[in-house]
């Protein structure tokens, strides 16, 4: 399973493929593949909608949301869950992976800038030592990606599965929670999104009412 994230992962910078990077598709293909009746879709949507606001503009690293998605599935997956109330906390313990995600990319880019540099001093070296090959240097770099990327799975896998398991044990499961709350919620990212100064006006009045309607 973490090979072929590494390999998915691939769509993230190195082939651009319409919005296969996306959680969604991540949600989409535990749906496809695995049991339907988990909340594989619902995961999927929680993580494309929190970080709507955040695109990858010039050097700007989003967070990996995909990889929060595909190790948030893959936990509801083997733990089992499928209520929402006990989908609730994977998903919260599953935000700082998709940070975590993005700061790896960003050393390995880092790292992969520093590699062309030499490659590009020995291509105009006037002897050259035959390591040079830039297809060479293509193949090696995807490679390493998908390794890296598949190892940084198989942590986060570790992490959510362990933390994830004492949440259930510990945690009463909410009864009453239901996906509209959880999505609901999580929609402050696409107000966000808007860029306007009257959105964030009209989310504050939003939640006051809420919040006045519910505890006064």
């Amino acid at each position: 399973m973490r090979f072929f994230f590494g390999l998915l992962a691939l769509f993230r910078n190195a082939v651009h493929l319409g919005f296969l990077d996306r959680p969604i598709v991540m949600g989409i293909l535990f749906a496809l593949l695995l049991e339907p009746n988990f909340p594989f879709l619902a995961i999927g949507i929680f993580f494309e909608l929190l970080w709507l606001d955040i695109i990858p503009a010039g050097t700007h690293i989003p967070p990996q949301s995909q990889l929060a998605a595909f190790v948030c599935a893959e936990t509801a997956a083997l733990l089992p869950v499928t209520q929402p109330g006990q989908v609730l906390p994977l998903l919260l313990l599953a935000i700082p992976l998709a940070w975590l995600g993005s700061r790896v990319e960003s050393g390995f880019r880092n790292r992969l800038n520093s590699v062309h540099d030499a490659l590009l001093r020995r291509t105009a070296s006037p002897v050259p030592d035959g390591g040079g090959d830039p297809q060479a240097f293509l193949l090696r770099s995807l490679a390493l990606y998908v390794g890296i990327q598949a190892c940084v799975c198989l942590v986060a896998s570790m992490y959510l599965y362990s933390l994830g398991s004492v949440a259930l044990d510990y945690l009463p499961a909410r009864s009453g929670t239901d996906w509209s709350e959880i999505l609901g919620g999580v929609l402050l990212g696409a107000f966000l999104a808007l860029r306007l100064r009257r959105s964030y006006w009209l989310l504050a009045a939003g939640i006051v009412f809420i919040f006045m309607t519910l505890w006064l």
